[in-house]
């Protein structure tokens, strides 16, 4: 493991960048043949006060679902877990009160995704309000069966419908779109334009990959590998 040297980035262009930092001893250098380096750039952004009231609404619920633990002891483990699931040249744990831009968004996905796979419950408001990255919310309540809108147990629904008189079973699903939905939203949905649907809760479907496949226990050929095979076996 090498050693960490501060630096200030001087020029980005061209796709390059100059940096300036503060050097070893020469001596140290020549003797322990330093040759590459890991760059880490930091956003010089201050974190908004609205991540800071949506990483506070996460904790709180955090708090309230582990038995009432007080929030600032769940917002310490919660910190060193996320510590602990990134990669960084920083030391010690993050401060909400100075963690930049970047680094509080990926601290508030990090909440998201242990609220969607622990199934903690959440209040007066909806955890697609509080993910900073939709995609990868979608994808994690697709992984564990949880309605994006309220967190209820969810049914897949195909943004990319198979046609009428179309057989699930053997029709390739990879690929197709998808959202998690429970039945009450599934329904609302049927209601609606469907894009309106998805603006209201700002949603994004996702395609179907095997991992999702395997959760719904779908067929996990692509469309493209269903229909040359439906060719070939008419």
């Amino acid at each position: 493991m090498g050693e960490i040297f501060a630096g200030k980035i001087m020029k980005i262009e061209g796709g390059r960048m100059w940096i300036v930092a503060n050097a070893p001893p020469e001596e140290l250098a020549a003797y322990r043949k330093y040759r590459d380096v890991l760059i880490e750039c930091r956003d010089g952004r201050l974190r908004s006060l609205q991540q800071l009231r949506k990483a506070y609404v996460l904790l709180n619920a955090i708090s309230a679902w582990s038995g009432y633990t007080p929030v600032e002891a769940t917002k310490e483990m919660m910190k060193m877990a996320f510590r602990a699931s990134v990669i960084t040249l920083q030391e010690g744990l993050p401060s909400l009160a100075t963690m930049d831009m970047t680094e509080c968004r990926k601290f508030i996905d990090f909440l998201v995704r242990f609220c969607v796979e622990n199934n903690v419950p959440l209040y007066k408001v909806g955890m697609y309000d509080l993910a900073e990255d939709i995609p990868a919310y979608i994808y994690q309540c697709l992984l564990h069966k949880r309605c994006a809108v309220c967190g209820r147990r969810a049914d897949l629904h195909h943004v990319d419908r198979i046609g009428m008189g179309g057989d699930r079973r053997h029709t390739g699903h990879l690929g197709r779109r998808a959202l998690p939905l429970c039945r009450e939203h599934h329904t609302i949905l049927h209601t609606m334009p469907e894009q309106e649907f998805m603006d209201q809760y700002h949603l994004v479907p996702i395609p179907i990959d095997r991992r999702i496949a395997k959760v719904y226990r779908l067929n996990e050929r692509s469309e493209k590998d269903a229909s040359d095979s439906h060719r070939e076996n008419p």
